[in-house]
């Protein structure tokens, strides 16, 4: 940060000569009113330099299946340390009546979220490696607090099996990577990757 003030009011870029926007007898006045700037707008600084990604791939193998086989119903979602149910993040479904099957969501918190389903929902998938991304926000678009979570996650088919797996994961302490295996019957592995732009690192 102080490296990029000096570079305002020199007017200079950092890697060339080639002056920089504020070149030209501004440069000043211009670092100055750009300091202002940041001491009278830090909400927004810190929603634009505060982003989190992240990533959650899943494998869901594929089963001998009498008859035709069953997209398998997926829910992602996230617990404390303590394993208290926060906030659902991914759902995956074609049939609402069949919601239930995912008991262990159902249960804590999908029977409550079926009005705000539409915005976290998406279409079953077959056998295969799947990859959903998630802003680090609970179902109401709220920052969630620093520190240790688990990210679960459940499958259930008809005329199948059910699974559900819990990963470790935290969130706002810098990047993070976590990953566990299912039986390898209706989930394989899952992999979390967190991402974390804090501002302190030039892209």
């Amino acid at each position: 940060m102080t490296d990029f003030f000096a570079r305002l009011f020199e007017g200079r870029s950092s890697n060339s000569q080639t002056p920089a926007v504020f070149a030209g007898g501004y440069g000043a006045a211009a670092g100055l009113a750009m300091l202002c700037l940041l001491l009278i707008a830090p909400p927004l600084l810190a929603q634009v330099d505060d982003e989190t990604r992240v990533l959650i791939s899943f494998e869901l193998p594929y089963q001998e299946s009498r008859g035709r086989y069953r997209e398998p119903f997926v829910a992602i979602w996230l617990e404390t340390a303590e394993g208290k149910p926060r906030s659902s993040i991914k759902v995956l479904y074609n049939r609402a009546r069949w919601l239930p099957d995912l008991s262990d969501w159902w249960e804590v918190l999908g029977f409550k979220a079926t009005h705000r389903l539409d915005a976290m929902s998406g279409a079953t998938r077959g056998p295969g490696s799947f990859v959903v991304e998630w802003d680090g926000l609970d179902s109401a678009d709220r920052e969630l607090e620093a520190g240790d979570w688990l990210l679960a996650i459940e499958v259930a088919r008809q005329h199948g099996g059910r699974e559900s797996l819990r990963v470790p994961i935290q969130l706002h302490m810098g990047e993070f990577s976590a990953e566990a295996n299912g039986s390898g019957e209706e989930l394989g592995r899952v992999k979390v990757l967190v991402l974390e732009n804090d501002g302190t690192e030039s892209p």
